[in-house]
C-alpha cells in the first residue's frame, strides 16, 4: 500500500455520473484555507459505509460534499450533507501534506488515519491498524507514522466538544459556495 493523491473535487470518487463544482479561499479557524464545494447531480449507483456501526449513504443525487483544506494543518475535512440539506457526518482525512495553491485544484497526501465526526459530536477513529501495517512493511517511515499520530491527536483537540461551532461555520460556506454553482443559483 502506497500514500496516495485525493482532490477536493473528487474526481477519484467513481458512480458520480454529474457532479457541479466550485471553490474558494477561506478563513478559517485554522486559518488560510481553501473550500470546495462538490454537488452530486447524477449518481450511477449510491455508495454505503458502515459508519459507528451502522450502514451510511454517503453519495447520491442532490448529496454535497463541502471540503475543507487548510494551507497550514495535517487535516482535510469532507462535511457531507444529503438530498435534504441535513448534515450527516464530518470526515477528517489525517494528512501528510495539503495543496491548497495550485492552478489546477487543490489536493492533498492521505495519512490513512481518519477521524468521523457525527452532528452531536460523536467521533470514532479509523485506519490505526492500516498504518501500522504500512509502517511494519516500509511502505512509510517512522517519522511520517509519528506525523500522522501527532496530527491525528492535534485535530481530535481542535473538534472535541466543538461541534456546534464547526457546524455553524461549515453551513456558511456551504451556503456561500452552493450560490457559485450556476445551475443551482435560480
Amino acid at each position: 500500500m502506497t500514500l496516495k493523491r485525493k482532490t477536493m473535487d473528487r474526481s477519484e470518487w467513481t458512480g458520480i455520473e454529474e457532479r457541479l463544482y466550485a471553490d474558494e479561499f477561506v478563513s478559517l479557524p485554522w486559518g488560510r484555507s481553501r473550500a470546495g464545494i462538490m454537488y452530486m447531480k447524477r449518481v450511477d449507483t449510491p455508495f454505503f459505509v458502515k459508519s459507528f456501526g451502522k450502514r451510511l449513504q454517503v453519495t447520491g443525487e442532490g448529496y454535497t460534499w463541502l471540503q475543507l483544506a487548510p494551507e497550514d494543518e495535517r487535516f482535510w475535512a469532507t462535511v457531507m450533507f444529503d438530498e435534504t440539506g441535513r448534515l450527516f457526518q464530518y470526515y477528517f482525512d489525517i494528512t501528510l501534506e495539503n495543496h491548497i495553491d495550485d492552478p489546477n485544484g487543490a489536493w492533498f497526501i492521505d495519512l490513512i488515519l481518519d477521524v468521523v465526526m457525527r452532528p452531536g459530536g460523536d467521533i470514532v477513529r479509523l485506519d490505526r491498524h492500516e498504518l501500522e501495517d504500512m509502517l511494519k512493511n516500509g511502505d512509510i517511515d517512522q517519522k511520517t507514522y509519528r506525523i500522522a499520530i501527532e496530527s491525528e491527536k492535534q485535530l481530535l483537540g481542535d473538534i472535541t466538544g466543538k461541534e456546534k461551532e464547526i457546524r455553524k461555520m461549515c453551513e456558511e460556506i456551504r451556503s456561500m459556495l452552493l450560490k457559485k454553482i450556476p445551475i443551482l443559483k435560480g
